[in-house]
């Protein structure tokens, strides 16, 4: 039998801090195990270090990757966010700032190429440019930034397929209903897997899925399909048993490392997946504490939105 542990983590947003808090947390609650790691999107916007952070990830050779609409925005795929079409609260004018900065640091360290103020090519770009949108990582294991927040309807064009992407992208899975939509379209997805660079399979023909695993809402989240029960807060430093032979399919989301939600802390979260034979047969939740005062201090010496650097407070700091 093969056993894995995986480090599952979404949401850096250019927290170089963070995401090293979380390594160094990961690897001494794990020492003597060899971690792989997938990463869920949104390694740029919001925090201070985009090249920092992006030189980590990449510096541990992640098995997965997923394009993220933060990640999206940064080379300008998402023209609409420059007038605020997502204003509300999640993603908002101050975050399309933020990803103005980014290009500019990335431009002036060789990174991203620039015409005027839109990217025009560079190493961040190609590497943006090649992350899907969903992966099955393991036949069963899908994993995908988003959720679906609509009812699922199968798409009946390639332009409907397009779309769904997007929403697959943007849309956030905040409770139960939007979790079992989501799971509906991985199952659509595994039904039909189009051709579609969007869509990768990394080892072998993708099974129906077992274990749904998304970001995007910076949330810890356990939703059991079978039971229709959906825990958030989760239990940390709990492992909850996966049994891949179960009806119906589990969502996971490990959190935010960079800029979490969670109403209790504003520590780094991710989550460890537990494999036996490429079949998960467990997840256990973490978090990890780092210097955020020294993070609201770096951003604010770059000019950063004061609404930005604030989503690294808890009410009352």
């Amino acid at each position: 039998m093969s056993d894995e542990v995986v480090l599952v983590m979404a949401d850096v947003h250019a927290n170089e801090a963070a995401l090293a808090a979380v390594l160094a947390d990961a690897y001494r609650r794990y020492p003597r195990r060899r971690l792989g790691v997938w990463f869920l999107g949104d390694l740029f916007g919001r925090g201070p270090a985009p090249a920092g952070a992006y030189h980590l990830l990449l510096g541990e050779r992640p098995e997965a990757l997923l394009l993220g609409n933060h990640d999206a925005g940064l080379i300008g795929r998402y023209r609409t966010l420059q007038v605020g079409d997502f204003a509300d609260g999640l993603f908002n004018a101050n975050d399309w700032l933020v990803l103005g900065h980014h290009r500019r640091e990335l431009a002036q360290l060789g990174l991203l190429a620039l015409a005027g103020d839109e990217p025009a090519g560079g190493e961040v770009v190609d590497y943006v440019r090649g992350l899907p949108v969903v992966q099955a990582v393991r036949p069963a294991i899908y994993l995908v930034h988003g959720g679906l927040e609509r009812t699922f309807r199968p798409p009946d064009s390639a332009e409907a397929l397009e779309a769904l992407f997007d929403q697959l992208i943007w849309d956030y899975v905040r409770e139960a209903k939007h979790a079992r939509e989501t799971l509906r379209a991985m199952e659509w997805l595994w039904e039909q897997w189009p051709e579609s660079p969007a869509v990768v399979a990394g080892q072998g023909r993708p099974a129906r899925p077992k274990l749904v695993l998304v970001g995007h809402y910076h949330l810890r989240i356990f939703y059991d399909g079978a039971a229709d029960h959906w825990e958030s807060p989760v239990e940390l430093d709990r492992c909850y048993p996966l049994d891949a032979g179960a009806e119906g399919a589990v969502l996971v989301s490990p959190g935010s490392v960079g800029f979490p939600r969670e109403s209790q802390d504003r520590d780094a979260s991710y989550a460890v997946l537990h494999l036996r034979d490429g079949q998960a047969t467990g997840v256990t939740f973490h978090k990890a504490a780092y210097d955020r005062q020294s993070m609201r201090e770096q951003m604010a010496r770059k000019g950063y939105p004061a609404e930005t650097i604030g989503r690294l407070r808890l009410r009352g700091e």
